[in-house]
């Protein structure tokens, strides 16, 4: 890519600023249940947990090694809560499971509707995460959500943190089990109002258990986010267009070269989320450029849906990126409101 001009990035950052605005209001929600969660903070809808689940877990573990397994109940109730919030709560456990496996291995995460007679409530639904890391020691597991408690150095410790307190904001309760070298357990219990159960009360064995069956596709209460696979070896502008495009309603993951794109598109695939969109820069310094990038992955996923950008005006891919397999090209300086407009399109949203 040609180095970052002074009025492109100008332009960039103040088109980002709603973006930065709405990632700092979230952060401070999440800070502010950390201190008091009492859940006063929280917009509250019907979430499709199972949906969140299936998203936000292969999501969260492209940048690592470990594989995700889904063990989804195929009628699993809807719950009442803050859908960004509760996202944001499944992304930190799997982040900190992610960091206990950094040679690998595999994320189980399994999910059922539940009767938890301890607490008193009618209904729920369990969510566990067993990770085959390290582990924790008995004497560390007291403290693994205290603020900023950390068994990793240099790394801080809010993470599980503001997930514990983010379930107790939706009246829920959390709780890690773990023996050390055979990885730990972290489960979520969230409260469901009977109202949402479809037919009613079902009958449910005390602790929750029964068969897992298989994820099971079901009528979406909204429509998914479209998934981005966006590509630029510019940092600054990887972190703006993530978060412009993130709060246009995409789930974003960003590359910094083509074969590190590559490599997460052929990991999302094999975690059965895969990309709808690859956005790649024409020219990467010191590595592979979109042109290799996009004809590598359509060999191997012929449907692949690919836009071009570039700052050189004057490439002949300006006027044949169709002979090389792009459905269009973007060329930068970006406009962004053109650039979100064009990406909707192409995956029918607009």
């Amino acid at each position: 890519s040609q180095p970052v001009s002074r009025a492109e990035m100008t332009d960039l950052l103040e088109q980002a600023q709603l973006s930065c605005d709405r990632t700092v209001a979230l952060s401070k929600r999440l800070a502010a249940l950390a201190r008091a969660p009492r859940g006063g903070d929280l917009r509250k809808r019907t979430v499709d947990l199972r949906a969140l689940v299936e998203k936000t877990v292969p999501f969260a573990l492209l940048a690592g090694s470990a594989r995700p397994v889904l063990r989804l109940s195929a009628d699993l109730w809807p719950v009442e809560g803050d859908e960004a919030v509760l996202a944001e709560t499944v992304r930190r456990i799997v982040t900190n499971a992610s960091d206990a496996m950094p040679e690998g291995g595999e994320l189980t995460v399994e999910a059922v509707n539940t009767r938890d007679t301890r607490a008193g409530e009618p209904s729920g639904v369990r969510v566990r995460f067993r990770d085959e890391g390290r582990g924790v020691h008995a004497d560390d597991l007291p403290a693994v959500f205290d603020p900023w408690f950390t068994t990793r150095p240099g790394r801080e410790g809010m993470g599980l943190t503001a997930a514990a307190a983010a379930v107790k904001a939706h009246g829920g309760h959390i709780r890690m089990e773990s023996v050390p070298g055979q990885g730990a357990c972290v489960t979520l219990w969230l409260p469901v109002n009977p109202a949402r159960i479809p037919g009613g009360q079902a009958t449910l064995p005390a602790d929750g258990a029964g068969a897992l069956g298989p994820v099971a596709a079901g009528p979406a209460e909204r429509t998914p986010r479209a998934r981005l696979l966006f590509m630029d070896d510019d940092a600054g502008i990887r972190t703006v267009v993530r978060r412009i495009l993130t709060t246009s309603g995409f789930d974003v993951h960003c590359a910094a070269d083509g074969q590190e794109a590559i490599d997460a598109w052929r990991k999302a695939h094999e975690f059965g989320a895969p990309f709808d969109l690859l956005l790649v820069d024409l020219e990467v310094r010191g590595g592979m450029g979109g042109r290799e990038c996009a004809a590598r992955l359509k060999a191997e996923f012929p449907g692949i849906k690919a836009l071009l950008t570039t700052g050189y005006i004057d490439d002949e891919l300006m006027e044949n990126y169709r002979d090389h397999g792009f459905l269009g090209v973007i060329p930068k300086p970006f406009q962004l409101d053109r650039l979100v407009q064009s990406l909707a399109r192409l995956v029918g949203r607009a």
